[in-house]
């Protein structure tokens, strides 16, 4: 299977009306067109704890990590790219593709990538449940993460694609627990250097396409070994 089935995308605004407006991600970053600002950050809080609270299911479009446990003690960001508001961690699934194909979603320049983590976050400050929060403007933030090919690989994804396999084949059928705790800032560039990255406003990038959502783009991309991809094919 692949990560993200979008053959029928074309028909989405039919059920979805959302999916047919202008603001839509996945979106081509073009860097010509984006404005630099450093002021802008993002600050990671609670990302260098190992977490198990995870269940993990195959959603038809993504394998999906949803967070479980105490919300107080989830992982959050932060800073002046998200208006100094503080958001939650909900969820991560992972975008990937066959052998000759890219699976990321969005693309730099031009540029696919093999595999794209999404990190979605919703301001559980100001919103009780994730749905309240993705119908306000911002009250939803998804960081993105590229990954390459390359013989180096990151080592943390070892035990999530042995989670994927296990519930990659399930039709969406299937939940299982996270077995293994893993530690979020080892699927993300080094935390401690200066992170570069993309904003821009855009939607879910499924159905129901809401918008209003932020999306953040790491302009570092990390790698993982070729065999670990065709993991994540089978």
């Amino acid at each position: 299977m692949t990560g993200h089935m979008k053959v029928n995308e074309n028909i989405w605004p039919t059920g979805y009306p959302e999916c047919g407006l202008t603001n839509q991600s996945p979106i081509d970053i073009t860097s010509d067109v984006f404005v630099s600002n450093a002021s802008l950050r993002i600050d990671f809080l609670g990302y260098n704890q190992l977490i198990s609270q995870f269940d993990v299911s195959n959603t038809g479009h993504a394998i999906q990590f949803s967070y479980v446990g105490e919300p107080s003690e989830a992982p959050q960001i932060t800073g002046t790219a998200l208006y100094e508001e503080t958001l939650t961690l909900s969820q991560l699934h992972f975008h990937w593709g066959q052998a000759d194909n890219a699976g990321s979603e969005h693309r730099i320049n031009g540029k696919p990538f093999e595999l794209e983590i999404h990190l979605v976050h919703y301001n559980r400050d100001k919103y009780p449940t994730f749905n309240d929060a993705l119908n306000a403007h911002n009250g939803v933030a998804v960081v993105a993460v590229f990954y390459m090919i390359d013989e180096k690989n990151v080592k943390e994804l070892d035990n999530i694609v042995e989670m994927v396999n296990e519930v990659a084949s399930s039709g969406g059928s299937e939940t299982a627990h996270l077995e293994h705790p893993f530690v979020l800032n080892h699927l993300l560039p080094d935390l401690s250097e200066n992170i570069n990255f993309y904003r821009y406003h855009g939607s879910l990038t499924t159905p129901p396409c809401t918008e209003g959502s932020l999306g953040l783009l790491l302009k570092q991309w990390l790698t993982l070994a070729e065999i670990k991809l065709k993991l994540f094919e089978r």
